[in-house]
């Protein structure tokens, strides 16, 4: 009796003993994602990507702009053409001894209630462009360095459109 009486209090132990055996043995999951897997990202998913049913207005910008700048012998020019559901521009910037010019597509990727927003991602020169919705004016913005222009001038700025 004094056997089963030993065998029976130290059951508790053995239990706990086994339980941890028994863990520490069995096939752990790898929550992991094996390296074949891996998720490759494209530029183009940064960008929000204008639902494919959406049609815009972009008739209203097209047109001849003149940069802000009240500079003696300073002259900047952007003109704006539809092109499908984006725009097409071409941007020159002329100042004494500097010129430079730019053509392209601007995708359209953001559309506020008050602005619109697109790029034109060229290697030579990135540009951003915001249309402002209640003015008649384009902003440009360069963003990153541009190669299109001697480094005394820049495409950067306010462009008001022409009064027709």
């Amino acid at each position: 009796m004094l056997i089963i009486k030993k065998l029976y209090s130290s059951f508790p132990v053995y239990a706990v003993f086994a339980s941890v055996l028994f863990f520490a043995c069995s096939e752990k999951k790898n929550s992991e994602k094996p390296d074949d897997s891996a998720v490759e990202l494209d530029s183009a998913d940064f960008y929000e990507q204008a639902d494919d049913n959406a049609v815009y207005d972009y008739h209203r910008f097209a047109g001849i702009y003149d940069h802000e700048s009240t500079t003696k012998g300073f002259s900047a020019i952007l003109v704006i053409t539809e092109n499908g559901n984006d725009l097409a521009f071409t941007l020159s910037v002329a100042q004494a001894g500097c010129k430079g010019e730019a053509k392209g597509n601007i995708l359209m990727i953001s559309h506020e209630p008050t602005y619109y927003v697109g790029f034109y991602e060229a290697d030579e020169c990135p540009l951003q462009f915001t249309l402002m919705l209640s003015e008649n004016k384009i902003d440009v913005k360069e963003v990153n360095l541009c190669r299109l222009h001697e480094s005394n001038c820049a495409f950067e700025g306010g462009y008001v459109k022409r009064k027709q």
